[in-house]
């Protein structure tokens, strides 16, 4: 008996509109609505805002609370966490840099922001404030630094939160999370445990704090660095204390990495 044939049908490219020959059989499956991957790329590009299919819709809370739980469950698995860890490395160890922290991912972004909402970050409010502060300013009288520092958010408060939000990230108990952490990684969180309490707005050029990239930024530093305070059994609350910290320009923090001169 001899081998059935596919049958073949002419289609035309939705995008180019060129003639194109395609099996019939493929058509169930979707297939047959482009002639090219690049045509098919392309298309994609017109479909966005109003001319997206899915524009105006929304989903229910049924189908947010179901898409939660599912985002949950997902992140339990230690073979989809190791997956995804895995190919995060294998990006850096190609790229040099993580996910979305290069210039052209950076500017996209604030780009973004800019249009929409006409300011290059959302925790900026129209004037260059933290859009926290103004809130903190507005409820209690005080910006979020002094407020974190107040009564109303004690030490013990703030790593009850710290805590509660690790065990909803990480999808485990605490205590299973941190049993996971090396030595070394439990040293730090521990000096920066201490650090958080110090009063730092005392110390020299508190007013120039900010992010790195920033012309004439300055960043918290740790005189004698944690992972020279870790290699010589330092103790914690000893590189924590506020007399081992100054702030000094965002790019020699950067450089400074272990380095340490006696005085």
């Amino acid at each position: 008996m001899a081998k059935r044939r596919a049958k073949w049908v002419d289609r035309n490219c939705e995008y180019c509109n060129t003639e194109f020959e395609i099996k019939e059989s493929s058509l169930k499956y979707g297939r047959g609505r482009f002639c090219s991957r690049e045509c098919s790329d392309k298309y994609k590009t017109t479909i966005t805002g109003s001319n997206h299919y899915n524009f105006g819709n929304t989903h229910t809370d049924d189908w947010r609370y179901k898409r939660s739980m599912e985002i949950q469950q997902l992140w339990k698995d230690d073979g989809y966490r190791k997956k995804v860890k895995e190919g995060r490395d294998r990006f850096v160890e190609q790229n040099g840099y993580y996910p979305g922290t290069d210039a052209h991912s950076k500017s996209k972004r604030k780009n973004t922001m800019v249009d929409l909402y006409g300011i290059e970050h959302n925790w900026n409010g129209k004037y260059g404030n933290r859009i926290c502060d103004i809130t903190c300013e507005t409820l209690y009288g005080k910006p979020s630094i002094e407020l974190r520092l107040s009564a109303s958010l004690s030490p013990e408060s703030i790593e009850s939160r710290r805590k509660t939000l690790i065990e909803t990230i990480s999808g485990v108990s605490y205590d299973v999370w941190e049993s996971t952490k090396t030595e070394k990684e439990l040293y730090y969180k521990e000096v920066w445990r201490h650090t958080r309490k110090q009063n730092i707005e005392l110390l020299k050029h508190y007013e120039k704090r900010g992010r790195a990239g920033i012309y004439g930024t300055y960043h918290l530093d740790h005189i004698i660095p944690i992972i020279y305070g870790f290699y010589n059994n330092i103790s914690a609350d000893v590189i924590g204390d506020i007399s081992n910290l100054e702030f000094i320009p965002a790019i020699d923090n950067c450089s400074k990495s272990w380095k340490y001169e006696k005085d």
